[in-house]
């Protein structure tokens, strides 16, 4: 690949990158909003949820599952 067009596609990624880069932070504050609203009063009552009678914290939670008399199938 001669040298000009080098020059020309490491300009082309670049500027892509940035791009790419750019609409990535533009998104952040929309997710933020969601995580905002997606608690309280409009959302998940995670406050009643940690009191009592519930006591919901999250502390032993294993994400899994395990089914006693099941052979494992390793690679599927």
């Amino acid at each position: 690949m001669p040298v000009a067009q080098r020059k020309i596609m490491k300009r082309l990624v670049w500027g892509l990158s940035g791009l790419t880069l750019s609409l990535a932070l533009l998104g952040i504050p929309a997710i933020a909003r969601t995580i905002v609203s997606s608690i309280g009063d409009t959302g998940v009552q995670a406050g009643i949820l940690h009191a009592p009678p519930y006591n919901l914290t999250g502390r032993k939670i294993a994400i899994g599952q395990v089914e006693i008399g099941r052979p494992a199938l390793f690679g599927l």
